[in-house]
């Protein structure tokens, strides 16, 4: 409900103040994107770069805390690394996660 009344706020003063409609089609959008990160964050993903795509979600491998690794434009999560290992520590998920 916050995020409308900013929406609003926004489109109301746009006009007034030389914004026009670009600024409020801006200010609107850019609302949308934080409250999608913020529900994001909520469900538990870390989103490590918007750019790529690469979001990490915190699990459990043999009783120890890992990241499972996925990045947009791949089916499914195949992928994890420790959590100090990063992208580039990427291994290949095994049968031990389904």
């Amino acid at each position: 409900m916050a995020d409308r009344e900013r929406a609003a706020r926004l489109r109301d003063g746009a006009d007034g103040n030389g914004g026009g409609e670009d600024a409020t089609s801006f200010g609107e959008a850019a609302l949308r994107f934080s409250s999608g990160l913020s529900t994001i964050d909520r469900w538990g993903v870390i989103v490590r770069d918007l750019d790529t795509g690469i979001c990490d979600f915190p699990a459990l491998r043999e009783g120890r805390e890992v990241y499972l690794c996925w990045r947009v434009g791949e089916e499914r999560i195949e992928w994890w690394h420790e959590t100090d290992a990063g992208f580039a520590g990427r291994l290949p998920l095994d049968d031990a996660i389904p």
